[in-house]
């Protein structure tokens, strides 16, 4: 897997290393809460054995890292009983309101969108959850529907708002095509 390189920040795969920052990070309640898999709290052990299962399977994840520190996770990921993969992401919050979680995504999505047979990205958030509502309206996403969906921390299915963005509509936005 290849760094993807932005203004502000560093993408790169995840590693084994990532372990004990990652799980400092996730394991707040704020951030947990509003994630489909991380539990909370997050043991560093967790998070190694998710490392461990995200390098032998088709998701491609990524470290966002600021001056060479993680600062949280953005993922393409088969969603389950479907065909293709869907965007995932967080931050710590020491990083929240800074840009950063709508930098990545743009530049996941430019990434994903690489893959010549890739048409469209679906994306979704918990209801409860503005701040991604508005980072997935910064990147063009345009509204679905609603689906059910498990929070691991909640313990019980939330209801989630629903995204996608086609390749066409993203090539057309002013941020696609500065990347």
């Amino acid at each position: 897997m290849v760094e993807i390189v932005t203004e502000r920040l560093v993408l790169r795969p995840v590693r084994h290393q990532d372990a004990a920052p990652v799980s400092e990070l996730s394991s707040d309640s704020d951030i947990a809460r509003m994630t489909v898999r991380i539990p909370f709290p997050n043991p560093v052990a967790n998070v190694r054995a998710w490392i461990q299962a995200t390098s032998a399977n088709s998701e491609l994840t990524f470290v966002p890292t600021l001056a060479g520190a993680p600062i949280g996770v953005v993922s393409y990921f088969p969603p389950p009983n479907t065909r293709g993969g869907e965007i995932g992401y967080w931050l710590g919050k020491p990083y929240w309101g800074k840009g950063y979680a709508t930098e990545m995504v743009r530049a996941l999505i430019r990434h994903a969108f690489l893959a010549p047979d890739l048409h469209q990205i679906p994306i979704s958030h918990f209801i409860d959850n503005p701040a991604s509502a508005r980072v997935i309206a910064k990147c063009g996403f345009r509204p679905t529907g609603r689906r059910s969906l498990p929070c691991l921390s909640r313990g019980c299915d939330v209801v989630a708002l629903a995204y996608r963005l086609v390749r066409a509509e993203a090539e057309a936005l002013a941020w696609y095509r500065t990347l």
